[in-house]
Order: C-alpha cells, then sequence, then structure tokens
C-alpha cells in the first residue's frame, strides 16, 4: 500500500513518465529525491560508459557546521548518496552496510561540489563501493568506502 501510494505520488510530481528504480524506491529520499522540500536533491547519471556515477551539488548556508564549511554528516550524506544511485542506475537493489568516510579537506559551503561513485568489486550478494566529493577545483575533499548488501538475490 505504501509502495503504490509512493508510485503514485512519484507519477503526479513528474508527469506519469517512465521512471528509473531510483525514482520507484527513493521517493521522499532527503538525499537524492528533486522533490523533496527540506532535501540534498543529489542527482546523480551514469558517465564513462556506466562506470562512474557523476552527481552536482551547490551547499547552502543552513548546512554549516564550523565557520564557512558544511556538516560533516551532510558530506557523508552526500558519499553515500551517490553510491547508492549508481547501484540503483545499474538496476540492483541494495543497502549500506558499512561506511567508512574521510574529511581531507573543510567543504566550503561557497562552492560547486561534484560527487563521484564507482564500484570496486562485487562478491556475491556484497558491493564494494567508492566516492569522492570534490571541490570546484577537482580538489577531493573527502573519500567514502563502503560496502552494500543486495536487498534481493
Amino acid at each position: 500500500m505504501i509502495r503504490k501510494y509512493l508510485e503514485n505520488k512519484y507519477q503526479t510530481h513528474h508527469g506519469g513518465e517512465k521512471y528509473s528504480l531510483r525514482d520507484r524506491l527513493h521517493t521522499g529520499c532527503f538525499a537524492c529525491d528533486d522533490g523533496h522540500l527540506f532535501g540534498l536533491k543529489l542527482r546523480c547519471a551514469l558517465k564513462d560508459g556506466g562506470e562512474r556515477a557523476v552527481g552536482r551539488f551547490k551547499a547552502a548556508d543552513w548546512m554549516r557546521s564550523y565557520a564557512g564549511c558544511m556538516h560533516g554528516g551532510l558530506v557523508s550524506t552526500l558519499l553515500d548518496s551517490a553510491m547508492t544511485q549508481f547501484l540503483l542506475l545499474h538496476g540492483e537493489e541494495a543497502v549500506t552496510g558499512t561506511l567508512e568516510v574521510r574529511f581531507r579537506h573543510p567543504a566550503d559551503l561557497e562552492g560547486m561540489f561534484e560527487v563521484v561513485a564507482w564500484r570496486g568489486e562485487r562478491r556475491g550478494r556484497v558491493h564494494r563501493m567508492r566516492s569522492e566529493l570534490r571541490d570546484g577545483d577537482g580538489m577531493v575533499v573527502a573519500e567514502a568506502r563502503a560496502q552494500f548488501v543486495m536487498s534481493h538475490q
């Protein structure tokens, strides 16, 4: 019943056009649904022949942690979302099992960011994923490693 409601909500919001696994499963998602009122609205697309998922992101002042810096929890959410979207755009439904984030530099609230995700390897139901958040100059400000577990086999 809930899934039916969300599918109808999505079709109404997006004009009933064909939608992806990401859109069917993540309607209302804080990180990736462009219809979420307070969400991050990160939308990734496959690039390099499907080898990478790439999205662009503009930080806002409400995302502030320390003076002029984006909150680390939101940085982590962007990295996790890009990896999730990579899998969903490949038609694979999986959930985050582990997530390890390394913060290299402060994420300045004033710039545009690019989030890039790719699959390291797959072993059975487990995908080992990687992602990076890069600033407008291409500098890696944070990176993540994660293991995603397939929801269905």
